[in-house]
């Protein structure tokens, strides 16, 4: 799944009134045309933009929703965005990761351990660090967006809302952590292409090939001496002697030293 394969068109513009909260809100309808090329049929979304004329929350909601049985509660479901208030973020709205779920449509906050692959694609926020009284959900994820980047709105409630929900994504089904972990595992193996890593000392691994094949096997450069050019001393126990002097040209050289279980934490090992 992939945001920019969804195109939005700009259909029409009207003043109009909507409620929310029991309350009515005067502000301007935006309707835009939708297709979500991540699916080959029974793709075509009609939506709306609500912007009210002052402070309030602009809304987002589908018109029309394509064929399909998961996608049928979304004609009544809408995600709200406010107005960021912290400098840094002027001029941009806010909405809460509110994910609908396998087993309902419903609004869940989103379990960030378990969010799905395309959430990775999406820069996520604490509200704490969009709004200056966050009160007791200050550490509630959140997304931003420019206030008239409609097109991204319509994008983040496709994969709020619908993506969930063809997936049948559930937040607390085990498979959808080991998934995440998986991957942030795989992430954290990527940086250890290319790097230069000494082995020191004894390690828990076994002898000294067999942590040097080991290093191989993972994408490393692994090297018996330390230099300028060393990113990693992988240290083990020490005695006198050779290993010792290893240590002590990593810290005159300004080279990372990680015992054997640092290593791996770092490295999703």
């Amino acid at each position: 799944m992939r945001l920019e394969r969804i195109d939005v068109s700009f259909a029409r513009e009207a003043k109009g009134t909507w409620t929310f909260a029991r309350r009515a809100i005067r502000g301007t309808e935006f309707e835009y045309e939708v297709v979500d090329r991540n699916f080959p049929s029974r793709n075509t979304w009609t939506f709306v933009v609500r912007a009210p004329a002052g402070d309030g929350y602009t809304e987002v909601r589908p018109l029309r929703v394509p064929n399909r049985k998961v996608w049928a509660p979304l004609g009544r479901r809408s995600w709200n965005l406010a107005r960021c208030e912290t400098s840094s973020s002027r001029g941009h709205l806010y909405g809460k990761l509110m994910v609908a779920t396998g087993d309902d449509a419903s609004r869940r906050q989103a379990d960030p351990r378990s969010l799905p692959r395309w959430f990775d694609q999406i820069r996520v926020l604490t509200k704490s660090s969009v709004v200056r009284d966050a009160a007791k959900d200050a550490g509630a994820p959140v997304v931003t967006v420019q206030s008239a980047d409609h097109g991204r709105m319509i994008r983040l409630y496709l994969a709020l809302k619908a993506w969930p929900l063809y997936a049948s994504y559930l937040p607390g089904d085990p498979k959808w952590r080991r998934r995440r972990t998986e991957r942030d595992r795989s992430r954290k193996r990527a940086r250890l292409r290319g790097l230069v890593v000494t082995p020191t000392g004894k390690l828990a691994y076994g002898t000294r090939q067999e942590v040097l094949r080991w290093l191989r096997l993972l994408g490393c450069l692994p090297r018996t001496y330390v230099s300028s050019r060393t990113d990693v001393v992988l240290e083990g126990s020490h005695y006198l002697g050779a290993e010792r002097q290893k240590m002590m040209a990593a810290d005159y050289h300004d080279v990372a030293r990680l015992s054997e279980a640092a290593f791996r934490r770092r490295y999703g090992l």
